[in-house]
């Protein structure tokens, strides 16, 4: 852990949550944050217990995965650079459901909630873009239960891909996603071997390349077309 505030400062004037807020409100958060790099796989916090850190991706991923009282596990979403996770656990004080873990070589700036909240107050103004935040993944969570409920099972598929962009924030021509078949095979409810298929079909199309653990979306404008029924 390092407490150089300079790189610190560079990522936070670069990011649209905080980059706004005034000068002494962004050397207050520089002051506060430290940068935490994890080599291997490691529990940030466990479900059921309040969240202390509110933390920015700057390398790797986060990932959120709840489970059942049997041992059954689902990967809920996989937040790389540029995420914050997560507004809402740094707001509502109930505890989360869900572990989050960070991935192998993950880089995050962390900002203790209890002292973000204090710096909120004194700066409503990000109260409003954290509700922003929350709300856009709100409405993805509600595009896929949608396209779950009226789309067959390849464009359903396609969806699901897209949406995992959106919610990673991943802005390049060609965007990662670091999910295995099974892992989307349990998003998706349906077999390894369903997805599978599916996942050829879209390669086939030249929409996605699949690679060891993750898949690239090679034409992500074709890929939510398709998704569309376009």
């Amino acid at each position: 852990m390092t407490t150089d505030t300079m790189p610190i400062r560079n990522h936070f004037e670069r990011c649209p949550m905080v980059g706004q807020l005034p000068a002494e409100a962004l050397d207050e958060l520089c002051a506060l944050a430290r940068i935490q790099h994890f080599k291997m796989p490691t529990l940030l916090s466990a479900a059921d217990e309040p969240l202390d850190y509110l933390r920015l991706v700057i390398e790797g991923h986060i990932e959120l995965i709840e489970r059942t009282e049997g041992g059954d596990e689902a990967g809920i979403a996989m937040l790389g650079p540029g995420n914050w996770v997560t507004w809402l656990g740094c707001f509502d004080e109930h505890p989360s459901h869900y572990d989050f873990y960070s991935s192998a070589n993950c880089t995050v700036i962390a900002i203790p909630c209890a002292r973000m909240r204090e710096i909120a107050d004194k700066n409503p103004v990000m109260y409003r873009l954290a509700i922003g935040a929350i709300g856009d993944r709100f409405r993805l969570l509600m595009e896929w239960t949608t396209s779950s409920a009226l789309l067959d099972q390849d464009h359903r598929i396609a969806n699901l891909l897209f949406i995992l962009c959106r919610l990673n924030a991943d802005q390049s021509t060609s965007p990662t996603i670091h999910y295995t078949q099974d892992k989307l095979a349990v998003l998706a409810r349906c077999t390894r071997q369903t997805m599978n298929l599916s996942l050829k079909k879209l390669e086939q199309l030249g929409l996605i390349e699949q690679k060891y653990k993750r898949i690239e979306i090679t034409q992500p404008a074709k890929l939510k077309a398709f998704a569309e029924g376009r």
